[in-house]
């Protein structure tokens, strides 16, 4: 008997991994991501983990933080889209934010999240997209 693919909604629990949200954080940045976050239930940064080179040097300081409070104004909707979304489906799509940083400069980083069982904790990786940000506004000024 053939099964068909589970889409996400049908996908295993994967709340055994809840426990090791922390490792799963740092195990994906430094395979696939620049930044991972691992968040609870109520929108709260609870661990973080960078890549070699951090592109902001604040994201430790994130940690008890409202996700959305660590992005900008005109982003926040973007994080609150993400956490309804991992919680309703148990996986997102990619979404942009840009988060502040010294100098009054901004990181655009895509994230997509995975939520770690009914009741666990958001796992969101991030990737910096600051080249493609140059790339493309060398592009508008030529």
């Amino acid at each position: 008997m053939t099964h068909a693919p589970k889409g996400p909604a049908e996908a295993s629990d994967l709340g055994v991994l809840s426990a090791l949200a922390p490792q799963l954080a740092q195990t994906f940045v430094s395979i696939a991501s620049d930044i991972a976050l691992v968040i609870d239930n109520t929108g709260v940064i609870r661990n973080v983990a960078v890549g070699e080179d951090p592109f902001t040097g604040s994201a430790a300081d994130w940690v008890g933080k409202r996700w959305a409070e660590t992005v900008t104004g005109d982003t926040r909707t973007k994080i609150d889209q993400l956490l309804s979304e991992a919680q309703a489906s148990g996986v997102t799509r990619r979404r942009e934010v840009n988060h502040p940083v010294d100098g009054g400069h901004e990181v655009p980083v895509a994230y997509a999240a995975v939520r770690l069982g009914l009741n666990g904790p958001v796992l969101a990786v991030g990737r910096d997209l600051r080249a493609v940000s140059a790339i493309q506004q060398r592009f508008i000024d030529a």
